[in-house]
């Protein structure tokens, strides 16, 4: 049994209410409106067959004329007939009578039968067609009822009082009814069936949903409903699938996260308690091997916090909490200033800067954009021996700044290409001086600003790291 307090229940509860609603109310009036027509059909082939039989008798309100013959033919159409047909005069006065007779007749003291059982059909005296269904005293019995005048010479002389009983139309409409009835009850049960159809076939996905999402929460992502069909619900289907998946990554992510930041910050704090512990152990006999002790630490300590600078940064990136500033950038001007600032350095590639002054202006966080190329720089002048050379540009691209890092080092497998943008990926790299954040913090300023970023490398060629910002409107 359905409960009408779960979403199967109410729908196909709502379902069948407006289909027994509407065929309920469909039958009604579709049985009303049969009824209407067939006693409608009925009048009128009344008084069709009462403007026959008036012709036919205007021969028994003529002087002179062959009434046995007239009352003959008048017999032989009684006798097509149903009902019956009475002849009255002006007075109402009953002249003849064909097919039924009336149960009430007249008499010597009642001489106007029609005029005083009958009366709204003496209207026809005046010249009208009359039509009446109800109850006759006459007949005893509900009946059809027209009133057709008789002319002679166009003279109302007289009226046909056709009548026909409404108990064999009754039966009909009855038996119309029952078959009106019949088949709604029968729609009602087949849309039943398809209402209980339609509902399980959209609430049996909602459930398995349901149930994926409770696996979900309880950290289970490898599962998945079915996908068919390209409705709405399947579309929810395929939505919570791709959600499932992306938290598959999401989750594998966080994972690999935590294992790469763990192992980042103790090889660092390793190393440096390794030598304070040989410091205070007194280890180290001799000035020499102190200093280079004490010097480790310091590069290490100054490695953590560069670690942990860099992994605020990303933090706040993606939290949404860094707040940017987009205002037109002069980039030819940047790239210059950040081209000096990191070429003092002794032992390291040359740089140079290839950028157009009449370069049109980016729309850009100016901090943000100098640490992506900070950090792009830093990337492309430790895998770059000192003879070769490291080239930082900028060019106009369709409807953005094109803006680049190119270097003549080792390059990159392509494997790893995909992957240099993630945390703490850094591509088989051996030295201990970067952290594998820098790529990753880069790609999320520059997204912030609504650009984009890519590689190109080849082993033993080099490697240009692009990436774009809008122009600024002029």
């Amino acid at each position: 049994m359905f409960r009408f307090r779960s979403l199967f229940g109410r729908l196909l509860g709502f379902y069948l209410l407006i289909v027994i609603g509407t065929l309920g109310i469909l039958g009604v009036l579709l049985s009303r409106l049969l009824q209407d027509y067939f006693f409608a059909a009925k009048q009128g082939e009344l008084v069709s067959r009462g403007a026959t039989i008036a012709e036919l008798a205007g021969p028994l309100f003529r002087r002179g004329a062959d009434q046995k013959e007239t009352r003959h033919q008048l017999e032989v159409a009684g006798r097509m007939l149903t009902g019956g047909a009475l002849i009255v005069d002006q007075e109402g006065q009953l002249i003849d009578s064909i097919g039924r007779r009336p149960l009430v007749g007249a008499d010597s003291q009642n001489s106007c039968v029609v005029c005083q059982q009958i009366p709204e059909l003496m209207a026809a005296m005046h010249g009208q067609v009359v039509t009446r269904t109800g109850y006759s005293p006459i007949f005893r019995e509900s009946a059809f009822f027209a009133a057709v005048p008789i002319r002679v010479d166009d003279s109302v002389v007289g009226a046909v009082i056709m009548h026909s009983p409404v108990l064999g139309m009754r039966d009909t409409v009855v038996h119309m009814r029952l078959l009106i009835f019949g088949l709604a009850l029968a729609a009602i049960v087949l849309s039943t069936l398809l209402g209980y159809l339609l509902a399980r076939g959209v609430v049996d996905p909602l459930r398995r949903m349901s149930r994926a999402a409770g696996q979900m929460a309880a950290g289970d992502f490898d599962t998945r409903v079915p996908e068919r069909g390209a409705d709405e619900v399947s579309q929810l289907g395929t939505a919570l699938n791709r959600m499932s998946a992306e938290l598959q990554r999401l989750e594998q992510m966080r994972r690999q996260f935590v294992a790469d930041a763990s192992h980042q910050l103790r090889s660092p704090l390793t190393a440096m308690q390794g030598h304070a512990e040989a410091l205070l152990d007194e280890v180290a006999a001799d000035e020499a091997t102190r200093t280079r002790y004490l010097a480790s630490i310091v590069r290490d300590g100054r490695r953590l916090s560069r670690l942990i600078e860099q992994l605020l940064d990303l933090s706040h990136l993606e939290s949404g909490e860094a707040k940017l500033t987009l205002k037109p950038v002069d980039v030819p001007a940047l790239l210059h200033r950040v081209g000096d600032s990191a070429g003092d350095a002794e032992g390291q590639p040359e740089i140079t800067v290839e950028a157009a002054a009449d370069l049109p202006p980016a729309l850009a966080d100016e901090s943000y954009t100098e640490q992506v190329l900070l950090n792009l720089l830093a990337n492309a002048l430790r895998f770059t021996p000192p003879e070769g050379r490291v080239t930082v540009w900028a060019r106009v691209e369709s409807k953005h700044l094109l803006i680049g890092v190119t270097d003549t080092g080792k390059g990159i497998a392509a494997e790893h290409l995909p992957r240099i943008w993630d945390r703490f990926y850094r591509a088989g790299e051996t030295t201990k001086d970067g952290t594998g954040l820098g790529l990753a913090i880069a790609k999320s300023l520059v997204e912030r600003q609504g650009g984009q970023v890519s590689a190109e490398s080849r082993v033993g060629a080099g490697s240009t790291f692009t990436f774009t910002l809008p122009l600024a409107s002029r």
